[in-house]
């Protein structure tokens, strides 16, 4: 009886399988080896709408091929890197996308090489494995024939794929005895017989004579045959083995997919990484344009993260041993040389485009530090130079410095882009220490494009960079000539009120109290007016909302204890009289208090982490950098209905001027499942808020100054004036002032606040800074506070002759050159500056203690002096 229901099981068994193979004969729907869901095809019309000529495989061998060329410059593409090079037409000069001996260095690993050859390197994340792991295009494409490119108005593309196109390993998992034996002798005859004999061993065999009914539902073509079926312990490393032994005897995919519908079986084997990219080379004028859209990347979404991309990291890399540094827009911008081995112990150095994001937990701040608040970077060698600026993608990019003598021989200067945040997290009394990773699951899908100009002979310099992005801010219309008076802005900044402990009706409370009321600012404009300190500008913080520690910015009310609206009306009116102007700060990116009748909802209106845990931003105590706090955050979807609905009661007042003080330093992510903005997006909220704001009002302060507030800001404050003093670093540099001057005014940190006033009066001086003070009418009010560490140094009484002196000193240096664009900089000696103005002016200022002399003058120490230079 068991014999004849097995019999008939295994007749039944068989139907089946016969049937599905004639199903999948018939309906093509079905793969066995599950291929990627990927989001379009490589060459699709959208990625391919701007071709004009067939596509033509990489050609190694064939060097540099003319691609596209204008009047200024020659782009080729490189058949060696799949990677391109630039040909200024004026002075020949080359700029190649990676080092010519790369492959020759002697300092660089097999992998190091292959990197510094690769145009491209990308970063993924495997859901399966857990693992992370870099792809660079020379290994993963080039090397493997996966480059392809084509020519387009004034440019070209490049199609790659990194990895592996096949979507599973050439290693079948199950095959019939027969077709393993014959393939086991290929691999004998091309292989060897210990490679045969190996096969065999990763291989278990089942019998169908012998199969048992658990066997049989496991697989169930031993209804019909002998099968092998691949060992599950078989390591990645000999699985590589076995694929190299099948396909030298000439084993092909279609023979194992064959065998597979055969037998009715379904691989699990997960599939490889595989990227499919295009890259787009434009030249335009004296530019070249690189970018990518990451929509259209395409890979298996379902079992990989694409989380970074850098493109040419290795553009104009320069040798250690040739002249020539790196420029990195860390503060104000600096510089580092490829030959000062005394501090090269550090690698790579990377910087955050536009600084701190609260929502991102999983970021080492390291020791506090300026920011990187402009999307540019470059790097000089010799006599030519290459410039580069993020025009998209800016808010999820990196800006990384690589040091030569350490890895590899070489100093490079590029961009990378966040495409995927991760973050960790370590359970409190896990047994496992491994910490539990969390990926962004939406990611940023947008364009990066990036902007390179190439700059040789006497421009080949961080001036010359500087120039640059000057001029591409003025042809994109982002900042135009300032309009200006006779003599320079004084900037002064008063804090409104504070809470401190007081006593009502002998009971100890908390409460709000006046550091500077409207009526006491109106005296302290007044005390300046009267001593010829005209074109005043006065920002005013703490005023609104609870004062120092306000609440959301989602209504305005103005506080009682220093004037109550009427005050401010009268405030803003009288200082008109005076001929000056009054911004009051609003905060709408953060808050340091919440109450039952703001309007802010955590939940609705905060920013949340990956985790989904409420984001609060540090608050720093300037100028000690001290942290005493946090602020809640603002979601970003949220910031322009509190925008308009705050301006609606402030627009009622009749002011011409704000301060958006934080829209020039805070910029963050949302996390949120529900309320999920990526900070490009964060970014573009922000522009628009400002544009809204540019169109309500006369003039706009912004802090900090992230490039994207060039557009819209009149004045920008605390815009640094050095670098982060890091060891690798040489020399801080004028960048951003010298890109600036003459189309935003800006100041360096309050003068009051300085630890060397001497020093700092003269670096206002080299760096056409206007003069700016932090002052209070009852300082002593801050004592008892809780914020007086932040503001030690700002009693009116105190500093209000000495302002008027060094607004004075600072007006009769630069008041002539104040909307006059800066022309040049360079360092004449150890402590010696000469900063150059497009009208001829040279200012020199000698930080030293001695006299100095140059073109013919003497500077007196920690002094200056100015003369006609022309053309230095």
């Amino acid at each position: 009886m068991n014999t004849v229901i097995r019999k008939k099981k295994k007749i039944i068994i068989l139907c089946i399988i016969l049937l599905a193979a004639i199903l999948i004969g018939v309906l093509s729907v079905w793969t066995i080896i599950s291929r990627p869901v990927l989001q379009g095809i490589p060459h699709s019309s959208r990625v391919n709408k701007d071709v004009i000529e067939d596509y033509k495989d990489i050609a190694v061998g064939k060097g540099l091929e003319l691609a596209a060329q204008n009047d200024v410059l020659k782009l080729y593409f490189d058949n060696e890197t799949g990677g391109i090079a630039i040909e200024d037409n004026a002075s020949g000069e080359m700029f190649y996308s990676s080092p010519q001996n790369a492959m020759e260095d002697t300092k660089a690993s097999d992998t190091t090489k292959m990197q510094l050859s690769s145009p491209l390197l990308l970063t993924y994340y495997n859901l399966n494995s857990k693992t992370t792991t870099v792809f660079d295009s020379y290994t993963n494409a080039v090397l493997l024939n996966q480059i392809s490119w084509a020519k387009m108005a004034d440019g070209i593309r490049v199609q790659m794929v990194l990895g592996r196109e096949e979507s599973a390993r050439l290693l079948p998992e199950q095959i019939s005895s027969a077709s393993f034996d014959e393939l086991a002798a290929k691999v004998e005859e091309t292989s060897g017989s210990t490679a045969a004999k190996r096969m065999k061993a990763f291989y278990l065999f089942y019998s169908a004579k012998e199969a048992n009914e658990e066997q049989l539902e496991k697989y169930p073509a031993l209804a019909a045959t002998d099968i092998y079926t691949l060992k599950t312990s078989v390591t990645d490393r000999d699985k590589k083995t076995l694929e190299e032994y099948y396909k030298k005897a000439g084993y092909t995919y279609d023979e194992m997919q064959a065998e597979y519908e055969a037998l009715g079986h379904r691989s699990k084997s997960e599939s490889f990484p595989c990227f499919h990219l295009s890259v787009d080379y434009i030249l335009s004028e004296d530019t070249l344009d690189v970018s990518l859209n990451i929509e259209d990347v395409e890979y298996d979404r379902s079992q990989f993260y694409l989380t970074y991309i850098s493109l040419l990291p290795y553009f104009g890399a320069g040798q250690t041993g040739e002249e020539g540094y790196v420029f990195l827009p860390d503060g104000s911008g600096t510089l580092i040389g490829f030959n000062n081995e005394n501090n090269k112990t550090t690698f790579l150095t990377r910087g955050k485009t536009y600084g701190y994001d609260a929502a991102e937990t999983n970021v080492d701040r390291g020791s506090i530090k300026n920011e990187f608040r402009y999307p540019v970077f470059g790097i000089k060698t010799g006599n030519k130079a290459i410039f580069g600026i993020i025009t998209e993608g800016d808010a999820v990019s990196g800006i990384n410095c690589e040091l030569g003598n350490i890895s590899h021989s070489y100093n490079a200067s590029y961009a990378d882009f966040m495409i995927r945040y991760s973050d960790k997290f370590m359970a409190e009394r896990a047994f496992e220490q491994e910490p539990w990773v969390v990926y962004d699951k939406n990611g940023y899908n947008g364009r990066i494009n990036m902007k390179y100009y190439f700059l040789t002979g006497k421009d080949a310099n961080y001036v010359g960079m500087a120039k640059a992005y000057r001029s591409y801010l003025i042809n994109e219309k982002i900042i135009t000539a300032v309009n200006t008076k006779k003599d320079l802005p004084f900037i002064l900044e008063t804090i409104g009120t504070v809470r401190k402990p007081v006593k009502k009706l002998g009971i100890p409370v908390v409460d709000n109290v006046s550091v500077t009321s409207f009526d006491d600012a109106m005296t302290m404009m007044q005390y300046f007016t009267d001593h010829d300190v005209t074109n005043m500008k006065l920002r005013y913080l703490a005023w609104y909302n609870g004062g120092y520690y306000h609440t959301a910015a989602s209504k305005m009310k103005v506080e009682k204890v220093i004037g109550s609206k009427n005050g401010l009306l009268d405030l803003a009116r009288e200082a008109d009289q005076l001929g000056a102007e009054v911004y009051p700060d609003v905060n709408f990116l953060v808050h340091d208090d919440k109450s039952l009748f703001d309007n802010y909802s955590a939940s609705r209106d905060g920013v949340r982490t990956l985790f989904q845990k409420n984001a609060y931003y540090p608050l720093f105590l300037t100028p000690l950098l001290k942290m005493s706090g946090w602020y809640y955050c603002v979601n970003p979807q949220a910031i322009l209905s509190y925008f308009s609905s705050f301006t609606e009661d402030y627009d009622k007042l009749g002011l011409d001027n704000i301060s958006l003080g934080s829209t020039g330093n805070v910029l963050n992510s949302n996390y949120n499942k529900n309320n999920y903005v990526n900070r490009e997006e964060s970014k573009n909220i922000i522009i628009e808020m400002l544009r809204q704001a540019d169109e309500k009002y006369n003039g706009i302060m912004v802090d900090g100054g992230n490039a994207y507030t060039f557009g819209y800001a009149d004045y920008i404050l605390n815009l640094p004036t050095t670098d982060s003093s890091y060891l690798i670093s040489d020399q801080s540099v004028p960048f951003i002032q010298i890109a600036l001057h003459g189309y935003v005014q800006y100041t360096g940190n309050a003068l009051n606040l300085s630890s060397n006033l001497d020093k700092d009066l003269l670096t206002c001086i080299e760096y056409g800074t206007v003069p700016y003070f932090l002052l209070c009418y009852e300082s002593s009010t801050l004592k008892e506070s809780g914020v007086y560490d932040s503001f030690y140094s700002v009693n009116y009484d105190v500093w209000k002759e000495q302002a008027v002196s060094l607004y004075h000193k600072i007006n009769e240096a630069l008041s002539s050159v104040q909307n006059i664009p800066i022309q040049d900089h360079v360092k004449l000696a150890e402590d010696v500056y000469l900063t150059t103005y497009e009208n001829g002016t040279g200012i020199y200022v000698n930080y030293s203690d001695e006299n100095v002399e140059e073109d013919g003058i003497t500077i007196a120490p920690m002094s200056y002096a100015i003369q006609q230079i022309g053309g230095r």
